[in-house]
């Protein structure tokens, strides 16, 4: 149950490292468009996707696990196996705090904008995606999508290589883990990932997740084009 928990929250964060690649595609095709043509396009081919590149999911985990295992630790130290009651404890610790400072974080960003919204007339601009692509704090808030990206996507491969250490540490299999999890009995693809910190340096935008976009940017190219 302790290990499939862990499991179940790695899934969870996968899931969510699929939403936020997309969210990273347009926001970063916002922020490459010429602000001279956001000024020319005003807020209608524009403002719904500026409102939702910025409408992040949050984390949230089931701590049942978590709270058995805390409420029996000393049924698990008269085991003996202290390394693997550090380790759960290690990764149920990380995973409260990821989802703590995660989800500050998607705040922040949403709320980047608010004072532009209160006060548009203290920015420059005449629309509001405009007056937002003009200003640093927003298109930082923008920026710091593709941050919130490779931290999921380090924490992915962090969770799963100590969930497999948890799993040596107490003679379980893997697949038994994962057949717990997913209760399908169909856990033989699951491989080992190796962490390795320099995946997660370089920039990997999805520009292929911008295709359920291709409509909006079209109306862009049409209506910049005259067309």
């Amino acid at each position: 149950m302790v290990m499939g928990s862990i499991e179940s929250f790695v899934r969870d964060l996968e899931e969510l490292e699929k939403f936020t690649a997309h969210q990273d595609s347009v926001a970063t095709w916002l922020l490459n468009l010429p602000i001279e043509d956001v000024a020319r396009l005003g807020d209608e081919p524009l403002i719904d996707t500026f409102k939702d590149v910025r409408a992040l999911g949050v984390i949230t985990h089931d701590r049942t696990a978590e709270t058995i295992f805390s409420s029996h630790i000393d049924t698990w130290k008269n085991m003996g196996n202290f390394k693997f009651i550090d380790n759960v404890g290690w990764c149920f610790s990380e995973m409260n705090s990821l989802e703590e400072e995660y989800n500050q974080r998607v705040l922040e960003i949403a709320s980047s904008a608010v004072d532009i919204k209160v006060h548009p007339a203290n920015y420059p601009g005449n629309s509001f995606v405009e007056k937002c692509l003009r200003n640093d704090e927003v298109r930082s808030s923008l920026k710091e999508i593709h941050n919130l990206r490779r931290t999921l996507r380090y924490q992915i491969a962090n969770f799963r290589m100590e969930n497999r250490n948890n799993m040596r540490l107490i003679g379980i299999l893997e697949k038994e883990v994962m057949t717990f999890t997913d209760n399908l009995g169909a856990a033989d693809n699951y491989e080992d990932e190796i962490l390795n910190p320099f995946d997660f340096e370089s920039p990997a935008i999805e520009v292929d997740s911008l295709n359920e976009n291709l409509p909006i940017a079209r109306q862009v190219d049409s209506l910049l084009s005259g067309k």
